[in-house]
Parts: C-alpha cells; structure tokens; sequence
C-alpha cells in the first residue's frame, strides 16, 4: 500500500467474538497515539506492523486474561484507494488499467450456497455449462469460475455412488448430500469446460488417483469408455 501511494490507512477489528461483543465498529477500530487514521508516509513498516498487532492484541472481550491474540482480522479502509485498486495492490494483477478493469472476483461461497439450492430437486434438463470459464479471483488466488448447475446434476446423476470405483459416497454431509467430489477430466486451467461433459463425481480417494496416481492416464481411458455423457476435449 506504501508503495502504491497510499498516505493513511483505518484498522478495524473483525473477527466473530470481537464483532458480538462490540458491535459499534468504532469499538473495535484500531488506534496508534489515539489516532484512528495510520499515517503510513515515512513510517518504518516493520515497526508499524508490530504496533498494529500490539494495539490489536489489547482489545479483548475479557481484560482480565494476560496476553492477546495480535493476528486477529483486520479490516482496512483507505478513502483514497477504490475496488480495482485493492486488487492491483492484493494480487499484483498488472499496472494496465485495462487488465484491471477486466479482472472479477468469482464467490466461492456463492457457488456453494447455490448448489444446494439446485440439489433440493430434481434437475430435469442436462445444463450446458459454460465451454470456455473465465479466470477470476477468489479471495487469496486465481480460480475459474464454475457452473453451480452442473456440479448439482453431477451430483444427482451420480446418486451417492462414485462414478469410477462405484462405491457409496464415505459419509453424508450436513446438507444431507451424500458427500463426492466433482472433478474435470481436463482441467479448467488447461482450457477444459464446465460441463457434464467433462466432469465426473468421485470419491475422495478416486479423486485423489486420478490428480496423483500412477495409473492416471488409464483410469482416465476408462472413464471415458464406461460413461457414454463424457467427451474427450482436446
């Protein structure tokens, strides 16, 4: 942030217990000299990360123990620094403003939340997926983004069993979906689609076979010669 030019930053608490128990952001801003604002200009960054989490590690729900977590969540705030800012200073992007405009976050979270909404019935048609995911960002790296749709008919097609060993699914999650996990048989990174077309629902230790396996090229085959929906993508 220092070197992007930012002269002064504010510091908020965030973590769950801190936000319950002082719900008035105020209470759980961040203060140097008792000062909110951080002057960030000529400051030694190593020591003004350490008071940071020296004034963080006081504000406790309980004054009465010793000592204090420093590295609790902290939220910054700079009026001068905008959405595409933050993510040229987070991911070092690129300095083009163009490549920053262009860049997307993709809600992982979002993503889940609206599987389980699909599997809660049927899914009648096979989706069509997106042929070619766009890369965008998921809080701390680069992912692609996905078809919630598709995972839930992968899902569902698979009814529990895992679509390489056939075995049931190792144990039922909370949502009360037996628990496989959905993998590409090209990879979204190396330009494979998000489609029924390319994914496969599989046990965790199938899943992890067909990433590290030694015979991962076969069993690959295999998939492709028993599953009539998959298509080999070049």
């Amino acid at each position: 942030m220092k070197k992007a030019g930012i002269e002064k930053i504010r510091l908020k608490l965030v973590s769950a217990t801190l936000m319950k128990h002082f719900p008035n952001p105020i209470d759980r801003t961040i203060k140097l000299n008792n000062k909110p604002e951080i002057l960030l200009v000529g400051k030694d960054i190593n020591k003004l990360r350490k008071q940071i989490g020296s004034a963080a590690s006081k504000l406790k729900v309980d004054n009465s123990k010793k000592g204090g977590n420093p590295t609790k969540r902290i939220h910054l705030v700079s009026e001068s620094l905008k959405e595409k800012g933050w993510i040229k200073i987070a991911f070092g992007i690129s300095n083009k403003e163009e490549e920053i405009k262009a860049t997307e976050f993709f809600d992982y979270n979002k993503f889940e939340e609206e599987v389980i909404e699909y599997l809660k019935k049927p899914i009648k048609n096979i989706p069509e997926g997106n042929s070619k995911p766009r890369k965008k960002i998921n809080v701390s790296q680069e992912v692609y983004e996905r078809d919630s749709e598709v995972k839930a008919w992968i899902l569902q097609n698979a009814k529990g069993k895992c679509e390489y060993c056939k075995a049931d699914s190792p144990f039922t999650t909370s949502n009360g979906i037996p628990y496989l996990e959905v993998h590409h048989l090209k990879t979204l990174a190396n330009g494979g689609s998000d489609t029924t077309k390319n994914t496969v629902a599989l046990c965790p230790n199938c899943h992890r076979e067909f990433h590290y396996g030694i015979n991962k090229d076969k069993i690959l085959a295999r998939m492709y010669n028993e599953i009539k929906r998959l298509k080999k993508e070049d």
